[in-house]
């Protein structure tokens, strides 16, 4: 089985060719048939978390107060452009710097490459009183992504952020 490997319009297109008499790079109904394929939506399939700060912006633990131990209580959440939740993920309890990364499998959330963008933000699980502290954020913006890649990688050296999230993506004609 031979393979071939296109680039078109930032489009990437694996082709599968078996007992074909034709050329792939040639012929106009192949070259016509690769050409018409766009990315149409992609799906966040993981999200792996590689560095974030162990301390607020005061320098200060993230749990804190009565029910507080210091290292934060990780988990993220999913917006639309809309700013509707379309994901929360499961919590990993006290995090500390020799913990990362973490990765979470299974998000497997869809977002329409055309018309809606996304964001994600970090937090440290407060429970009790105190609501969930943003830890970092990120709005994912569809001009970044490169339709064909299969991650996508964030991260901020001045406040000490890095995040990978594992991408497929799907095709129209």
């Amino acid at each position: 089985m031979k393979r071939l490997l296109l680039l078109f319009s930032a489009t990437l297109l694996m082709v599968n060719f078996t007992s074909c008499n034709k050329d792939p790079e040639t012929d106009p109904d192949i070259v016509s048939q690769i050409a018409s394929q766009t990315a149409s939506s992609y799906t966040i399939k993981w999200v792996r978390l590689e560095n974030i700060p162990m301390t607020d912006a005061n320098n200060d633990t993230w749990d804190t107060g009565i029910f507080g131990g210091s290292d934060p209580d990780i988990f993220f959440k999913l917006y639309d452009n809309s700013n509707n939740v379309i994901y929360t993920s499961d919590v990993e309890n006290n995090v500390s710097s020799s913990d990362l990364p973490i990765t979470w499998n299974g998000v497997n959330t869809t977002i329409d490459f055309k018309t809606a963008e996304c964001s994600i933000r970090f937090y440290d699980k407060d429970d009790g009183l105190d609501d969930s502290d943003v830890m970092a954020w990120c709005e994912i913006n569809n001009s970044h992504l490169t339709p064909g890649n299969s991650s996508f990688v964030w991260y901020n050296n001045e406040i000490g952020v890095r995040f990978t999230i594992g991408l497929s993506w799907s095709y129209t004609h």
